[in-house]
């Protein structure tokens, strides 16, 4: 709860995406991490807007954090992710 009331978006959506990583990938699975999941999902999972998941997902993407094809998600950079996650911590 204290997560949802104090980081930013950016941070949750970030830390969101490495739990879901930690949570689904197989063991000795290498990089990079793909799942589907579903911008709504995602959102709810963080506590937002899915056009706040939209915008957030396509900086990430830009920044080449991670990689997006409808709704499969691949993450290319997850060290990236956890200084955004850890970034006011």
């Amino acid at each position: 709860m204290l997560h949802l009331a104090y980081k930013p978006v950016r941070e949750r959506l970030a830390g969101a995406l490495l739990f879901v990583m930690q949570t689904f990938r197989q063991e000795g699975e290498e990089l990079p991490f793909r799942i589907a999941l579903g911008r709504e999902d995602l959102a709810a999972l963080v506590g937002t807007a899915k056009e706040t998941v939209s915008r957030l997902l396509s900086e990430l993407k830009d920044m080449g954090i991670i990689a997006t094809r409808g709704s499969q998600i691949t993450i290319l950079k997850p060290s990236r992710l956890l200084e955004i996650s850890t970034m006011y911590d």
